[in-house]
């Protein structure tokens, strides 16, 4: 009866081993069950967080590339600026007839004619105060008489005073 007894016991201990593995087995499988549930929700979210970004970064790109053209107009519109400022305090600082003399320069590295005598300061930038500047021939020409190549601010008494230079920019006479 003890060996029975002793039997019955190793038998259920047996019984129990295996149940307690099989729970084992069965809590195992459960975890890598939900562990692999797991990584796929992170890698989904992961690739919309992803996708997000990307659209992002790239409306923001092009928002940037806005801001950029805007801030390189911005600044070619300032520079213009500063170069204009800069032209009418040289212009202030010459005589009437340095600054002729300057205008003229100018106007023929824009490749302009200035064989018919136009009056330089009716069409480009000119800051002196009751002065024109015209362009003439030494000796005097017909050309130079015409109506259309002489200063309208002279002619309309806006200006009283007048340069002139001739062709090639030498100073001919200031009134």
């Amino acid at each position: 009866m003890f060996k029975a007894k002793i039997k019955k016991v190793f038998h259920k201990a047996g019984k129990a081993s295996e149940k307690t593995k099989s729970f084992k087995k069965f809590k195992k499988q459960k975890f890598f069950d939900m562990q692999s549930r797991l990584v796929k929700v992170l890698a989904i979210t992961f690739i919309i967080s992803l996708t997000v970004l990307i659209s992002s970064c790239s409306s923001n790109k092009q928002e940037e590339l806005t801001a950029t053209k805007a801030l390189e107009t911005q600044t070619n519109a300032s520079q213009q600026e500063i170069e204009n400022q800069k032209n009418q305090t040289l212009t202030q600082a010459l005589t009437p007839e340095q600054a002729c003399i300057q205008l003229c320069l100018k106007a023929k590295q824009q490749g302009l004619d200035l064989s018919n005598g136009p009056c330089l300061s009716d069409f480009m930038e000119w800051n002196v105060e009751d002065y024109v500047c015209d362009v003439a021939h030494w000796p005097r020409q017909p050309v130079d008489n015409k109506r259309e190549n002489q200063c309208d601010a002279w002619h309309s008494r806006k200006a009283h005073h007048f340069v002139e230079v001739d062709p090639e920019c030498n100073f001919i006479r200031k009134v």
